[in-house]
């Protein structure tokens, strides 16, 4: 399923087949219909029976069943996620994870605007209440902004907005508590900010795809990003091709896979990693997806598809299950 959520958190899914894979280069189809002056912010994919963990700017963490989220078209504007989940007028969804299984050897990295990190075991977050539960304590003004899942022994990536990057080991990060707030992750120049980041799990994760704001893009060998020390400036990442392009979004990839890109206006277009350019730090990138003048990307997705066999036996589950209940309340 494709799940989608906006600025303003209206939240909806979608079956993949709905988005049919593009060239390079090309404008994709409409995959979130928004409301006036609200903007596609959060796009993902999960499995039918995943569980959500919803992330918030404020640090906290509520869970959802991918199930109970409102199915739609493409055109669809979803359903207010305060329907959902009891979140606050000044709380919104920074990120979203989903969880098949609580593995106990299993992490949450998480990452702040502060620069800010801390990873916390899997396990924490198996049981929380509907109220939600505490993930990271912030510093004053400081927000919760990504989180990825890890193994325990990946390496971390990170990049910004100027198109810094920056890679260490995880083991530099130390199992913390949900109540910690965690130690420095990188130092930002003046004026840039982070933008994303993600943990290099396996030995084969062999590029970073790096995408701009104006829809440019390319793969990078993973080689070409040295392992560093934690809490350093980092390595330039991509150069830009014109003064007001910035870093969107930085992603690890493998060979064979298929990504989507998600626009704040709610255009998606679905492409083959194998098409885009692998180029070196320094370059600019190739045109991945054009963009209406008022338009930017927002979010970069790799797909790992569900088998049929797995999506079908959990959605007889499913059925079986809600007939169950309604032959019981007849």
């Amino acid at each position: 399923m494709a799940i989608f959520i906006t600025k303003q958190d209206y939240i909806k899914r979608i079956s993949l087949d709905s988005f049919r894979r593009q060239r390079r280069n090309t404008r994709g189809v409409t995959g979130m219909k928004t409301r006036d002056e609200d903007d596609l912010q959060h796009f993902f994919v999960a499995n039918m029976h995943d569980r959500l963990l919803v992330f918030t700017n404020r640090g906290q963490v509520y869970s959802l069943e991918v199930m109970d989220l409102p199915e739609g078209g493409r055109s669809a504007k979803g359903l207010a996620l305060v329907n959902l989940l009891p979140i606050s007028q000044d709380e919104t969804v920074t990120t979203v994870i989903p969880v098949t299984s609580f593995d106990p050897d299993s992490y949450l990295i998480m990452l702040t605007h502060q620069a800010y990190i801390k990873k916390v075991q899997m396990s924490e977050f198996a049981n929380i209440r509907r109220s939600g539960i505490i993930a990271i304590t912030l510093n004053d003004g400081d927000q919760l902004g990504w989180v990825r899942p890890s193994t325990g022994k990946s390496d971390v990536i990170i990049g910004t907005g100027d198109g810094m990057c920056i890679r260490y080991s995880e083991e530099e990060l130390r199992p913390l508590g949900r109540s910690a707030r965690g130690v420095r992750a990188i130092t930002l120049r003046d004026g840039d900010r982070i933008v994303g980041f993600d943990a290099i799990e396996t030995a084969d994760a062999n590029y970073v795809l790096v995408v701009t704001n104006d829809g440019y893009g390319k793969r990078v060998r993973m080689d070409e990003f040295r392992q560093q020390g934690r809490g350093g400036i980092g390595l330039i990442g991509t150069k830009f091709k014109f003064p007001h392009s910035r870093l969107a979004s930085l992603r690890v990839v493998h060979a064979g896979e298929e990504m989507m890109i998600a626009t704040a206006n709610g255009v998606v277009v679905r492409q083959k990693i194998d098409d885009i350019s692998i180029q070196g730090r320094m370059a600019t990138g190739v045109r991945l997806q054009q963009l209406a003048d008022d338009d930017s990307v927002v979010s970069v997705t790799p797909i790992v598809e569900p088998s049929p066999e797995a999506d079908s036996a959990e959605e007889g589950k499913v059925d079986e299950a809600k007939g169950g209940e309604e032959s019981g309340e007849a």
